[in-house]
């Protein structure tokens, strides 16, 4: 389900969306320019999922991503955005194995790009 919280109300209220996604938790969500953007988590089936996802705020429809490059899936992940790119880093993946890389998503690109490691 999609949820909107009001601050000015302080309340939660169900929105109803087009073509929504299959639900998960453990994922990671930004908004930019009118878009939510969400991305990795994990299914109720258990699938750890590597899609990149949006919801345009304005119409309320759900369009799956189809970006230049891909994160690896991972779940349990931290996430922070700036006004052009979100930033990933670590979680785990299917595996249960910790992730220590970081991706970059460029909103105005449509793009993943790994980010350099001094460790490499």
């Amino acid at each position: 389900d999609t949820w909107a919280y009001s601050v000015a109300h302080n309340y939660w209220a169900k929105v109803p969306v087009e073509d929504e996604p299959v639900g998960l938790f453990y994922h990671q969500a930004v908004c930019n320019d009118g878009r939510m953007f969400v991305f990795g988590g994990i299914t109720a089936d258990g699938i750890v999922s590597d899609e990149t996802l949006m919801l345009d705020l304005s119409t309320n429809v759900w369009i799956t991503l189809t970006p230049e490059g891909v994160s690896p899936a991972r779940f349990a992940f931290t996430a922070s955005a700036t006004a052009n790119t979100w930033y990933i880093y670590g979680g785990q993946n299917a595996d249960g194995n910790n992730i220590a890389e970081g991706w970059m998503f460029d909103f105005n690109f449509n793009r993943w790009i790994k980010m350099v490691s001094f460790r490499e």
